[in-house]
Formats: structure tokens, sequence, C-alpha cells
């Protein structure tokens, strides 16, 4: 007996520790995360396609570069980095920014955690998102889906302030600005509207419309919206190029009944193609705690729903809150994947990640209060094995996935470089497919054939190009267009 007091003494004075020093955890956390970012951000070799046609846009709106990027290509973002060109940002700078931005993430995944539940929540899901793996590898790249994830997680702690908590009207106007100006940044974070409706339809029905906050909202993500709108038809001839790629190259073909690219049964296959991949994207210890922790909420949820809409049980309001934003984002890009087939990856759920860990994090203190009326001692290291595990899970996914990818594209780097320094500001390069990461790297006006020996020619009959750049990945490229081409090269 003497010995299970004396292990109780110690435990409850860890814990006792825990719990005095939130501050100091989060200090740690915030500057772990930094540290593991600061670690892999020059690590890769050469940029890849979606990084280079980003940055090229940048130096298109900073020096006029020539416009290569696909119409449907999200730019409000590239327009921002236009700004930092012309002050002498670099592309490391723009790194450099990325990986704080990738910090304030996690930062803010504790603050809302904090605010719904409890510290503790959220510093736990705060660490979840700081290791996982797709969060770690897409932050050595350049990528939209890292920006998205802050503006979702962002947008959504100040429209819990704002709107749901009835703060500072500044909440609800930073909300409305993270949305609009994030969609037009990425259109993942379009998204969100559908969580934000399904919200207030459930906890107010139709009450919101006589909401001034909501209001507000939409002005102001409005008139964020419109000049990026006005300039997108200008410019291409659409408000959002990316719904209309997504009709035109998707959608359409099956609303006239073409459903070739689909084996009989597999949109469906396709619609669960995420939810069953959530093991792999998260790692099964974070999973396994998904899950207690979404069953957790659900059985509130049923168990309570009308006290839930007679806005009598606050606790209810906020485990929706979390559940509806994870599962907008589950949902939505499942939808998206089986109705077009369009490429799965992991990172397309990047803004559902910070609810998932929340939900997780509400599942670990759940399995730890089920446990400790039993045993707080092993209570606590149940919860422990499953944390530790899931980060030492992640990180090793993390290393291992930065490393194995780290040289790719430095091929078509040292040649763009190559070609940048044996060529003048006015020559043109044509190129076969490469023709963004190309010339992302030479900064001279481009040309791309797409394995088309008769386009091929009629481009250097025209353009004149001081190199043409073959590459390996289509064999026209590299063999039929030296056999077939009229032009001696």
């Amino acid at each position: 007996m003497e010995e299970v007091s004396q292990e109780n003494s110690v435990f409850d004075k860890f814990t006792d520790f825990l719990n005095k020093n939130t501050g100091l955890l989060l200090l740690l956390l915030v500057v772990g995360t930094f540290l593991l970012r600061l670690k892999y951000m020059t690590i890769n070799a050469g940029l890849w396609w979606d990084e280079s046609d980003y940055l090229r846009l940048g130096q298109h709106y900073a020096f006029g570069l020539q416009d290569i990027a696909a119409p449907y290509r999200e730019r409000a973002m590239t327009m921002v980095w236009g700004v930092m060109y012309m002050l002498g940002a670099t592309e490391w700078v723009i790194r450099f920014i990325e990986q704080l931005i990738s910090v304030a993430a996690v930062y803010v995944v504790y603050l809302i955690g904090r605010d719904l539940y409890n510290k503790k929540v959220g510093l736990v899901a705060g660490t979840m998102l700081a290791v996982l793996w797709v969060h770690m590898f897409w932050a050595t790249r350049i990528d939209m889906g890292v920006h998205t994830m802050a503006f979702w997680t962002f947008a959504a702690y100040f429209f819990w302030k704002g709107y749901v908590k009835q703060g500072s009207i500044w909440y609800v106007v930073a909300a409305a600005v993270l949305v609009g100006f994030g969609t037009y940044a990425y259109s993942a974070m379009g998204l969100s509207l559908f969580f934000y409706l399904a919200f207030v339809l459930i906890t107010e029905r139709l009450g919101f419309l006589k909401n001034k906050r909501f209001w507000y909202a939409a002005l102001v993500a409005m008139l964020v919206v419109i000049p990026f709108a006005i300039y997108s038809y200008e410019s291409f001839g659409h408000i959002f190029p990316r719904f209309e790629r997504t009709v035109q190259a998707d959608w359409q073909p099956l609303s006239e009944g073409n459903l070739g690219k689909y084996d009989l049964g597999s949109p469906v296959t396709l619609f669960f193609a995420y939810w069953v991949a959530l093991p792999g994207f998260l790692t099964w210890p974070f999973f396994i705690l998904l899950v207690i922790g979404t069953a957790t909420i659900l059985f509130n949820l049923v168990l309570g729903f009308d006290l839930l809409l007679k806005d009598q049980e606050p606790e209810l309001k906020k485990d929706l809150y979390i559940f509806l934003w994870a599962f907008d984002v589950l949902l939505m890009f499942s939808i998206v994947y089986s109705t077009t087939n369009f490429e799965f990856d992991p990172r397309f759920l990047m803004p559902m990640y910070p609810a998932a860990f929340l939900i997780a994090s509400r599942g670990l203190f759940k399995l730890y209060s089920s446990f400790k009326k039993y045993n707080k001692v092993v209570a606590f290291a149940l919860v422990s094995v499953l944390l530790i595990w899931g980060v030492y899970a992640n990180l090793t996914q993390a290393d291992a996935s930065i490393n194995a990818k780290k040289d790719t594209y430095i091929g078509e780097r040292e040649a763009g470089l190559w070609i940048k320094d044996h060529t003048s500001k006015n020559d043109t390069v044509l190129s076969c497919n490469q023709e963004v990461v190309i010339g992302y790297y030479t900064e001279r006006r481009m040309g791309s054939f797409g394995a088309n020996v008769t386009m091929a020619d009629d481009l250097i009959t025209q353009m004149h190009p001081k190199y043409v750049v073959l590459d390996i990945y289509h064999p026209d490229c590299a063999f039929n267009l030296q056999q077939e081409s009229k032009h001696k090269l």
C-alpha cells in the first residue's frame, strides 16, 4: 500500500507540474516546431512544378516576366510575393516566411483548444500538428496547402471569437478577410463557407439572417473578393478560373454521360478513399485517438441534439463546431475526388488536420479519464505511450519522406541556371514539358510544345529560341523531336 501511495504521489506531482507550467510547455512547443521546420527548410535541391509556377507568378507581378502559369492558378498570394520581390525578397525569404506561417498554425490550434476546452487539449492538439509528417513535408516546399491550413485555422478561431462568442467585431472582419483572400490564394479555402453555413444553420436556423455580424462578414468578404474576381474575369474570362476548369475538364464530361474514365462502381470507392487512408495520413496512434474523440463527440451530439437546438448546452456547440470543421473538409474533398478522379494527395486534407487533432486530443483525455478511475498511473502511461508513439511515427515518416524527395528536379534546376548564365534577358527558351520549372530558374521568355513535334517546329520558326530543352518525361521530347524535326538542333 505504501508503494502504491508513493507512486500516486509522484504521479500527482508530475501532473501538477504539467498543469502549472502550460506557458513553459507552450513556449517549448512553439520553439520546437520552429526548429523542426528550420532543420528541413533548405534541404530540397530543386523546386517542384507547383512551387515554380507560384514563384514565377511572383516574379511576373514584380518584374513583368512572362506569365506561363495555367489560368486556373490562384494568384492572391503570388501578388503578395510580387510585392516582396520588389522589396528585395528572395526565394529563401519566402520560404522562411512559410515556416513562420506553419508555426503560426500550430500556435492557433493551441488557442482554439484552450478557448473551447482547456490548455491541455490545446497543447496536445498543437503537438500533434507540429509533428504531423504531412505538415512537415509540405512545409519544406513552397506550398499553398500550408498557407491554407493557417488561413482556415485563424479564420475559424476569429469566427468563434467574434461571431459565436460575440467578441469584438474585428474578429468577424478578420475571419471574412481571411476567407475571401484565402479563396483566391488557394481554392480549398472556399470550402470553409460550407462549414460556416452548416454551423449557423444548425445553431440558429434562419435566425442568422437577422444577425448583423453575419452581414458584416458577408460584406467584408465580398469587398475582398470583388477585386480578385474582376481581375480574373478581365485576364482569363471567368471570375474564378479554378471552378471553370473543374467544370469543363471534369464535371461537364460526366454530365454528358461520358463515364469512360470510371470503372463500374469506382466513384463510390473514390469517395471513401480519403477516409480509409486516414491511418496512413495521421499514423495509427493519432488515428486511434481521433476515432475515440469522434465517437465521444458524436455520442454527445446525438444524445444532446435537442439541447443543442435550444442553445441550452454550450459544450455541445463547441463539439459541433470542431466536428463540422473536420467533416466539411473530408466530405468536400471526397466529393471532388469521386467526381473528378483528380490527384489523390494527403496535402489536400491540410485544412482538416487542425480540427482532427483537436478531436484526437479530446479522445486522448477521454481515454485517460476512462482508465483513471481504476489506476491513474496506468491511465497516464497508456495515453503517454500513444502520444509518444504518434510523435515518433510522424517524425520518422517525415524524415524519410523529406529525404527521399529532396533531390528531385535537381536536373531542371541545374539546367535552368546554366541556361540563365548562357543567355540574355531578351532570349527565348523552348521547352517540351518542363517550361514552368525551367522558366522559373532561367527567368527567360518561354515556349512549350508538349511533346508535339509539329508544334515544336512551328514554335522554333516563330520564336527563334536560343535553346530547346528536351526531357525524359515523354519519349517524343527526347527522341522523336531530334529525328523528325525539320530544324537542325
